[in-house]
């Protein structure tokens, strides 16, 4: 995923209208996913009991986190040497080999979910009544449940209201920082490699690496990390722990694995609330969420640099 690390602002750097317009868009998009939220966009739900085993559901859990790490980190960089030898582009082999990884990882969790039915759910198991809706039994009627629990008329109050979280936690995280600086003890403030690289990249040169680094932000991560952390993970969690406590350790881990102290928390808060949407509309609705957000933070990238690097 996309975040935005904390930074400080470059004195040197001059604003473009199209940085300003940045900030216009960022207070509007705060402003109403907070309404939007207010409104119950993000509602936790009344959640349905499972039909597996804590056991099982554990294995399944363990198997979705080991796959992140073989498909995101160790197949791509098995792949990057040889790729090499084809791509002149340097950076092209990399986010090709992190697409491909992405590929290759999702479409070996959905023949397992399809191989072990359970094993990795995509329906929703909250609703808004006290009257939880029936387990799904199998893999096609799990599928079923989430698509007919995608509203695309409705998903654009959610990804407002996920902004809004989102960008809350990013201030949250910003203070701390600056209270950790002013107390003696300032902290690594490091922009994430992959936003640097894109609001520093000569688009006069080849185009490339960008294309499949956009391809594997926007495409390949939310649908692997989805399917790991939201798919397989969080319904792991939730047969041994309080939903609440599944929510949060679920998205401390996506938090973590991303890497970067600097976006840490805000990375925690996303991931936390997509449980929620999970567990409210399905992962189908998750990885559209998750894929906007990462397409809208590219976009700014891409127009207005300067600014959206630092928020």
């Amino acid at each position: 995923m996309i975040f935005l690390a904390s930074a400080e602002l470059n004195e040197e750097v001059v604003l473009s209208n199209l940085d300003y317009a940045y900030f216009a868009w960022i207070g509007i998009l705060f402003l109403v996913g907070l309404a939007m939220f207010r409104k119950g966009t993000i509602h936790y739900g009344e959640e349905q009991p499972s039909e597996l085993q804590n056991s099982s559901q554990a294995i399944y859990g363990l198997f979705g986190l080991i796959s992140f790490f073989v498909y995101v980190s160790v197949i791509p960089s098995s792949l990057i040497p040889g790729l090499k030898i084809i791509f002149t582009e340097g950076d092209t082999a990399i986010y090709f080999a992190q697409l491909i990884g992405h590929i290759l990882g999702a479409i070996t969790l959905v023949t397992f979910a399809y191989l072990c039915p359970g094993s990795l759910r995509f329906a929703p198991s909250a609703s808004l009544n006290k009257a939880p809706q029936l387990p799904v039994q199998t893999f096609s009627d799990d599928i079923k449940s989430a698509w007919q629990s995608f509203d695309l008329r409705s998903l654009w109050q959610k990804f407002f209201s996920l902004c809004a979280i989102a960008l809350c936690a990013g201030l949250v995280w910003k203070l701390f920082y600056y209270f950790s600086e002013q107390s003696g003890q300032p902290l690594p403030e490091d922009i994430q490699p992959l936003v640097d690289f894109i609001a520093k990249y000569d688009w006069s040169g080849p185009i490339s690496p960008i294309v499949f680094l956009g391809m594997s932000c926007v495409i390949g991560a939310p649908i692997m990390e989805e399917l790991v952390f939201r798919g397989m993970i969080y319904p792991s969690l939730k047969r041994w722990l309080p939903r609440g406590y599944a929510i949060i350790i679920t998205g401390v881990f996506f938090g973590v694995v991303h890497g970067n102290l600097a976006a840490v928390f805000p990375l925690m808060a996303f991931g936390s609330v997509l449980c929620i949407m999970r567990d409210r509309f399905g992962l189908f609705t998750c990885i559209t969420l998750h894929a906007l957000f990462n397409l809208h933070t590219f976009i700014w990238l891409y127009l207005a640099p300067n600014a959206s690097s630092q928020l």
